[in-house]
């Protein structure tokens, strides 16, 4: 069997104000998308860092999810969400390593027509969040994202010199 998807947003805590109430207390996102993203960008972060954001109203961002690896990335993804993601792959040659963010962009195939509408107006303030991104992508399903085609999208965007590997973090190299 398929394991479950990991979910983005943990269930609301339950805290009692007394015996008749009861009041849902959300539990704190991880930092501010801003913090997270300077986190996934880091030369420090491990290969394969990643941070979804997801845009509420008035275009405010939330974190939505952090992780590291493709392969948690892709069981995050909850088709009826649209969440945009800076994801953290590292350019490795023989004496170097380089990291390249790119930009995914997710709008779930379950996602209706005036949702997708509304949220896709938060690409603005996503751009002044994620700076410096090597390359975008857009998908509509987990199964859309995999490393050779990410890979190939970094050649493409990428300079002269072509680096050896590129890391997808959690052992996942092309």
């Amino acid at each position: 069997p398929a394991p479950a998807p990991k979910q983005l947003n943990p269930a609301p805590e339950i805290r009692k104000t007394d015996e008749k109430k009861a009041v849902k207390k959300p539990k704190p996102a991880a930092g501010s998308p801003s913090e997270g993203f300077k986190a996934v960008g880091a030369k420090t972060a491990p290969p394969g860092s990643w941070i979804a954001l997801e845009p509420g109203k008035r275009s405010k961002l939330s974190v939505a999810g952090q992780g590291v690896g493709l392969s948690e990335l892709k069981a995050a993804l909850d088709p009826s969400r649209v969440l945009f993601i800076a994801y953290n792959i590292q350019a490795v040659d023989d004496s170097s390593k380089r990291t390249k963010l790119v930009q995914i962009e997710f709008v779930g195939d379950g996602v209706g027509g005036m949702a997708r509408m509304k949220a896709l107006q938060g690409k603005g303030s996503v751009a002044k969040i994620f700076k410096g991104m090597a390359c975008s992508v857009k998908v509509e399903k987990p199964t859309d994202l995999n490393t050779k085609d990410l890979a190939l999208q970094l050649r493409s965007s990428g300079g002269a010199h072509p680096p050896k590997y590129y890391d997808f973090g959690n052992g996942e190299k092309v």
